[in-house]
């Protein structure tokens, strides 16, 4: 036909600028309830157009059912190229079935609460401001921030060892004495001693050594070039000079730091044993409140210890990369609450208190995968320096669809769960923090750039992950034990 504007070209971009208009609509129609368009998150397509703009074409798999669909395939097969078609998509947003209520554009504050700041989609000055103030950081570089990339089709080899020096690389590993981070040591000595072939040295804080995951390190000290363990407060830089004794690393990997004064020694000793990376295990915390989901490493962040210690690590001239994990579960976990919280519950068919509606969108990954991406840094070289990376699956889950899926993998009917919504604001006394284990709000981060850079993948879903939970509940008797609902007996009553 004619071209309507006289022109091919103008004709082209006209109709182009019309199917961005109509996919984004159809794609923001989908995704969101009617009743909280207005408070949606704005990112949602518009994150997505970033990953796939130098992507090939996905592979050909059955035709996506919706828009959503088939922009998160594009999205997916540009963070995971090597991956599958199914291995793609399940990279992306996590649709799973249908207990599984993933719905991105649905505000976590209603019907509740007010909208948590903001949109920072309003305007390129509101947008320009709060990057600028938020972070305290004047450019990319300094932030730890790239436009992301591919996996190097040649990682890094090591150099060729002096006669008669051991071929093994060496990783220093200084691991906390327990918490939301305790597992990954033990996981992550595991990955690069029997995957890698590495020589690692942990320094432990505490002696809980009769406590999971510590007295299970028996299992991989013999696993490649060797695991060996030092009880050692990382605050006595005389025990842990001892303790390493005159050896130097190639690799160190803090996951105890959360102040530039607790992180300078080791810092400073592997500058000067002129370190491939400097592995900071940071905090996805730190990022300021927003309703933008998913969040990226772009994101503007709280002045906070973990924060200062990335900006330290940059300042010493380090080749640092810094991860900054959400919630992590998994085997020989000491911080249990995020799952416990849901099957001690339901177990015994109890009422789930929830604060907020529960859609608040979140992600729960397994430590393995943690690990796994902070093992990836070696074989990503170069690429990884000066760089942070949000530490997520990629999946997202809304709180009712985790608590549908655990009812799913306790057998029992997802309909059947009784979930009490509350705000928190409206109680007369506001429930202590440990009346639910996560976030009042949206609390999902992207983890593409993890994907692009290190090559790297989630391997373990939530259905695996929380199948092998409850049957760890079950073999120690938890769903026999007495629980304190004290709190939740509190809130019901006044929910009453």
């Amino acid at each position: 036909p004619t071209p309507a504007f006289g022109s091919p070209r103008l004709d082209t971009m006209f109709r182009f600028g019309l199917a961005l208009l109509g996919l984004s609509a159809a794609t923001h129609g989908y995704v969101m309830p009617a009743n909280s368009r207005a408070s949606a998150p704005r990112r949602g397509l518009y994150s997505y157009l970033d990953s796939i703009s130098d992507a090939p074409a996905a592979p050909a798999s059955a035709p996506p059912s919706n828009y959503l669909e088939e922009v998160e395939r594009w999205a997916a097969h540009a963070a995971a190229p090597t991956a599958s078609a199914a291995n793609g998509v399940r990279s992306g947003i996590d649709y799973g079935a249908g207990y599984v209520s993933v719905v991105p554009g649905a505000s976590a504050q209603q019907p509740f609460m007010k909208a948590n700041g903001a949109s920072r989609g309003s305007g390129p000055s509101s947008s320009s401001a709060l990057r600028a103030t938020g972070s305290g950081q004047s450019n990319g570089q300094s932030n730890g921030q790239s436009s992301g990339g591919r996996a190097p089709t040649n990682p890094t080899q090591p150099s060729t060892p002096a006669p008669g020096a051991s071929t093994a690389p060496t990783a220093l590993i200084i691991q906390n004495k327990g918490g939301g981070h305790g597992e990954l040591g033990f996981h992550l000595a595991k990955a690069l001693a029997g995957e890698q072939g590495m020589k690692v040295v942990i320094i432990n804080e505490g002696d809980a050594k009769d406590k999971e995951p510590f007295r299970s390190y028996h299992e991989i000290e013999s696993l490649g070039g060797g695991v060996t363990v030092h009880w050692v407060d990382p605050k006595n830089t005389a025990a842990v000079d001892k303790a390493i004794g005159g050896a130097s690393f190639d690799y160190v990997y803090d996951n105890w730091s959360k102040s530039p004064e607790d992180a300078s020694h080791v810092a400073n000793k592997a500058r000067a044993w002129g370190v491939k990376n400097f592995v900071f295990v940071s905090s996805a915390g730190m990022y300021t409140p927003s309703e933008e989901f998913p969040m990226i490493e772009k994101e503007p962040t709280k002045t906070t210890g973990q924060r200062e210690v990335e900006m330290l690590l940059d300042q010493l001239n380090l080749p640092w990369s810094s991860f900054r994990p959400q919630y992590i579960y998994g085997p020989k976990a000491n911080k249990r609450d995020y799952m416990d919280w849901f099957f001690d519950r339901i177990s015994r068919d109890r009422p789930l208190p929830i604060p907020g509606s529960g859609q608040q969108v979140t992600t729960l990954t397994d430590a393995r995968d943690v690990a796994g991406m902070l093992a990836a840094v070696p074989a990503a070289g170069p690429a990884a320096a000066k760089q942070v990376f949000n530490c997520a699956s990629g999946r997202v889950y809304t709180i009712d669809g985790i608590a549908q899926l655990c009812a799913k993998t306790m057998g029992k009917d997802p309909k059947s769960l009784v979930l009490k919504h509350y705000d928190p604001k409206a109680l007369s006394e506001a429930p202590p923090k440990k009346a639910f284990p996560f976030r009042n709000a949206h609390f999902g981060v992207s983890a593409g750039k993890a994907r692009r850079t290190l090559n790297w993948n989630a391997d373990v879903t939530l259905e695996q992950g929380m199948e092998e939970w409850w049957n760890n509940y079950k073999l120690q008797g938890r769903h026999m034990k007495d629980v304190n609902f004290s709190i939740d007996d509190a809130i019901l009553k006044e929910l009453a």
